[in-house]
């Protein structure tokens, strides 16, 4: 049930020019009763809705569920507010610091890299297969030569236990 003011049941009365729909008075009898009512096809603005209202009398009243009328104006979202496009408000583009080094450390570092880079491709040159398991590239034949060489190598340890296998059964 459902409480509702004098001034609120007032409020929802229609207009004059509407007549107000005639309400039982009584709740339907059985389940049967009120599915079928709730299955007839019905707009959203014919649909009402009894409601007690508990003042001092019990009254019953409609409301039209589809528009609901209150004084009150509904709560409309506030729109953001547009970003000033002030100049004064714009982020100052600043440089992205930079680690500053000097000479010596360049130096160092250039040295330090080039050794490393002629460790790795030493490493590739010896053997490809067997390149250096910190180097970017290790593991990764860089021609067709390698590739092939280690299909053999592979098909060749295929064969080995094969040969195992069979001995040992």
């Amino acid at each position: 049930m459902v409480r509702i003011t004098r001034g609120m049941a007032a409020r929802m009365e229609p207009e004059g020019d509407q007549k107000p729909e005639a309400q039982p008075e009584a709740q339907p009898e059985s389940k049967a009763e009120s599915q079928q009512q709730a299955s007839t096809p019905s707009t959203a603005a014919n649909l009402t809705v009894p409601i007690m209202v508990d003042v001092v009398q019990s009254e019953t009243t409609t409301v039209d569920i589809a528009k609901p009328e209150t004084d009150e104006p509904q709560p409309q979202p506030e729109p953001e507010p547009a970003a000033p496009t002030d100049a004064s408000t714009k982020p100052v583009d600043r440089p992205k610091r930079r680690r500053i080094r000097t000479e010596k450390q360049k130096v160092r570092a250039a040295a330090y890299n080039r050794k490393k880079r002629q460790q790795s491709l030493a490493a590739i040159r010896a053997d490809p297969l067997d390149a250096d398991a910190s180097s970017p590239r290790a593991g990764r034949p860089q021609s067709f030569k390698a590739l092939q060489k280690l299909f053999l190598k592979q098909q060749h340890e295929v064969r080995q236990l094969k040969k195992q296998a069979a001995k040992s059964a």
